[in-house]
């Protein structure tokens, strides 16, 4: 849901970690949203999205592969 994803964002990223000049995201609805884009406009942030069927332009499913395994290796090691 659009203002869940935008209560999250404002939440755990933004005030962890400051206001972003830009955020990139994919085309998904909840980004597409007036909410989500109102929310990015009221902090001055610019929105950009990938470019549809362009999935070079969009190297977050390559940083997930790669963060998958290290996040798993630090649960683990957590665990002991």
């Amino acid at each position: 849901k659009a203002t869940t994803i935008a209560q999250i964002f404002l939440d755990e990223v933004l005030c962890r970690f400051g206001f972003p000049v830009r955020v990139i995201s994919d085309n998904g609805v909840q980004f597409l949203s007036n909410v989500f884009t109102q929310l990015c406009d009221l902090l001055g942030i610019h929105h950009q999205r990938t470019p549809l069927y362009h999935p070079q332009s969009n190297l977050s499913e390559r940083i997930n592969r790669t963060l998958k395994p290290i996040l798993a290796s630090l649960a683990h090691n957590d665990s002991k």
